[in-house]
């Protein structure tokens, strides 16, 4: 059976949803949690090394890796942070483990200074799979003198839509045409469906079979 595939969408009309931003290791130095958009792979060494906000040199950091709460509210089970890493409980996180472990990362933090452990999960996987026509993109042509590192991305998407035959058997990966947005497939999705969990909604992004 051919698979579906979704985007994960930040329920951002959930009522009273609280707001993450600020990712610090141990020794209190600010983190860059763009680093966890990218499909790299955290160094956990020993010793850990990641990127420092506002520097593409990785250097070694003391754990534990901690986010602050912006606004309090209710906590969610499935959060993006102010630049898009994804923050997810450890039920959540074990979802992701169990049906596609070869394409993520589990980043252990602690959130503010709640008990409970959480987790960034560091999506590894990016597949050029954007179906450029049925997505209405504009991408970056050949000789842009303004961004010429993103020649073959898309510049704009209306409605994003990928091509599943293009995609490896992969569970969960971002879309190497276009950066930000995490898809899943339908097993993924039916779990985190069956847990009820809160902070997002799903979008198929895989056109139905003609």
């Amino acid at each position: 059976m051919q698979k579906i595939y979704y985007e994960i969408i930040d329920n951002l009309t959930y009522p009273r949803r609280w707001q993450l931003e600020g990712l610090y290791e141990g020794g209190g130095r600010e983190l860059d949690s763009r680093q966890f958009t990218y499909g790299l792979r955290l160094d956990f060494g020993p010793p850990m090394k990641a990127m420092l906000w506002n520097s593409d040199l990785l250097v070694e950091i003391s754990p534990q890796l901690r986010m602050m709460i912006k606004d309090s509210g209710h906590n969610l089970d499935f959060t993006f942070d102010v630049f898009n890493a994804p923050v997810v409980t450890r039920d959540v996180a074990r979802v992701f483990e169990w049906i596609a472990h070869r394409d993520i990362q589990s980043i252990p933090i602690q959130v503010g200074s709640l008990p409970q452990p959480y987790i960034i999960v560091n999506v590894l996987s990016r597949v050029a799979c954007l179906d450029s026509e049925r997505s209405g993109a504009q991408l970056f042509q050949p000789g842009n003198l303004i961004r010429p590192d993103k020649v073959g991305k898309a510049e704009m998407v209306t409605r994003l839509t990928i091509d599943p035959s293009r995609v490896s058997g992969q569970d969960v990966f971002r879309v190497e045409e276009w950066d930000g947005p995490i898809i899943i497939s339908n097993l993924i999705k039916d779990e985190l469906e069956c847990m009820n969990i809160s902070g997002v909604t799903f979008r198929q992004v895989s056109p139905n079979s003609e």
